[in-house]
């Protein structure tokens, strides 16, 4: 008899086939809950309550929880959500900011100081730009996503923001100088307020210099397994990763766009996919820890340096650490 397990992530063209049927699991009778971007923050705060079998998370946040003792979950090293995040910064143009380092001593507003796109925004200000984050002044709503007790770096100038007030509105008030977005982008900028623009107008330019100096591709976030149903049924790990590189592999460049039409409204999709197969030398979607040591150990490295943990995490410690990890 199959094992029932409840799945909880985003739809994309890696985890379609989970959500149809078309890719399943041996010996598992997955149950997948689908859920919108509205919905990501609510399905983190219900895996770290288990709520779920599996979920996907922010890594950041399950690399926080592994530093602070926490054993209910083990993650699987599946990234299911990736992406540059240069794109992520806007700026209100009369605070006098056109380049990262006009950054230094502003008033940047985010919501939380510890999902993980601003502890890669952060990363890459203090080792792309030289912008070290005690040198900016952080407004924002609470310190954790998920209501963690973090003991930061008492470097920071930390102010608090009430809950009535939305970042963007703070942005074009001139009551903060800048934001980190982690959704899409601002409302008013994309109605055309012309207060609020983006820190970096090629900000493709600069997610390509970020790849060629590092070789990483972000990754943002993973997929955590319920650490007893890993205890009990230790081949279910195994199972679940192969279900998702099997599902991963539908979801090819060459599928994409080179079949003659185009399956997504992109004009240029193909000249996309071009550029991606020139600028990534392997898939960019790889999963496996030996597939993304770099990535893991950076973010992890990140993580660290701004103060969101402690100890230097072994990957053998966050990660199911007997995986066979060929197929992907």
């Amino acid at each position: 008899m199959n094992l029932d397990l409840s799945l909880s992530c985003l739809p994309s063209d890696r985890t379609y086939p989970l959500y149809y049927g078309e890719v399943k699991p041996f010996g598992i009778d997955l149950n997948v809950l689908p859920f919108g971007d509205d919905d990501i923050y609510w399905s983190w705060r219900k895996a770290r309550n288990n709520l779920f079998d599996v979920s996907e998370m922010s890594i950041s946040n399950y690399l926080i929880q592994i530093d602070r003792g926490s054993a209910d979950l083990i993650a699987l090293p599946v990234f299911l959500s990736r992406g540059f995040r240069h794109a992520n910064l806007y700026v209100n143009p009369a605070s006098g900011i056109s380049r990262p380092e006009d950054l230094k001593g502003k008033r940047v507003g985010l919501s939380f100081y510890d999902p993980t796109t601003p502890v890669w925004v952060r990363g890459f200000l203090q080792h792309q730009y030289g912008i070290s984050p005690g040198e900016l002044k952080w407004h924002l709503y609470e310190i954790s996503l998920k209501g963690m007790e973090i003991d930061l770096p008492g470097n920071l100038e930390i102010h608090y923001l009430s809950r009535k007030d939305s970042l963007e509105k703070l942005l074009v008030e001139g009551k903060i100088d800048a934001l980190i977005n982690a959704g899409q982008p601002p409302q008013l900028f994309q109605a055309g307020d012309s207060r609020i623009a983006p820190l970096f107008d090629d900000f493709h330019r600069e997610e390509l210099r970020f790849y060629e100096k590092f070789k990483i591709f972000p990754i943002i976030h993973t997929v955590v397994l319920k650490r007893d149903i890993h205890h009990e049924h230790p081949w279910v790990a195994q199972s679940l990763y192969d279900a998702f590189c099997r599902a991963k592999q539908k979801a090819t460049l060459s599928s994409m766009a080179l079949d003659g039409h185009l399956k997504y409204s992109l004009p240029l999709l193909h000249a996309y996919v071009e550029e991606t197969q020139e600028v990534f030398d392997r898939d960019p979607w790889i999963y496996g820890v030996s597939n993304n040591r770099l990535e893991i150990e950076t973010l992890i490295r990140y993580c660290r340096e701004q103060g969101l943990i402690q100890s230097d995490l072994s990957l053998e410690r966050a990660f199911v650490s007997d995986l066979n990890e060929e197929l992907c």
